[in-house]
């Protein structure tokens, strides 16, 4: 029997070449630069920088990517997140965060409560949903922060969030869903 819901889509060849940009990106600036200063074209070594670091700053959020998502659901593999759901949101907030060892600041990403699930948008690395059930635990962590368990195979874990607004919505979603489930 197969589980239809749970079926992931697969992501378009256009991995490859993210992959190589990183890659490109990330070891031949340096090695273009040493380059430059070697061969005393100090002239141009602005105009090299200013070309090259925003996409740096590209290639280091692709990177990024990789510490919030395991590979094969990070920009680089071969699945797609699930998408939000069509459904209106109960609750949309910016809070800071941190998504295992990944700190993300307030403006950065968004956490967006639907009757279904928490959708979580972060800038520069994309959008994941984790629907109710794959969420395990919630609870009050450190210094007014509220930790979230799950075990969805999208994200690592665990999600600490800032929001007490955000761990109330998501305490009374979570006791909708436990009351409803068979």
């Amino acid at each position: 029997m197969v589980d239809i819901e749970n079926k992931h889509e697969l992501r378009s060849r256009k991995r490859y070449f993210f992959m190589i940009y990183c890659i490109a990106v990330l070891f031949v600036w340096p090695l273009g630069l040493f380059w430059m200063i070697s061969n005393e074209y100090i002239e141009y070594i602005t105009i090299y920088i200013l070309v090259m670091t925003p996409l740096e700053l590209v290639a280091m959020l692709m990177i990024l990517s990789l510490a919030i998502s395991p590979f094969k659901y990070s920009i680089f593999g071969p699945y797609k997140h699930t998408p939000f759901p069509n459904e209106m949101p109960l609750l949309e907030i910016s809070t800071g965060g941190k998504i295992s060892s990944v700190q993300v600041s307030g403006p950065l990403i968004k956490y967006i409560v639907y009757p279904s699930g928490l959708g979580i948008s972060i800038l520069g690395t994309g959008k994941t949903f984790i629907p109710t059930r794959y969420i395990t635990d919630i609870k009050p962590h450190f210094l007014n922060r509220y930790k979230l368990k799950h075990n969805s195979p999208e994200l690592r874990n665990p999600v600490i969030f800032n929001s007490m607004e955000l761990y109330e919505a998501l305490q009374k979603l979570r006791g909708v869903y436990e009351t409803t489930r068979p």
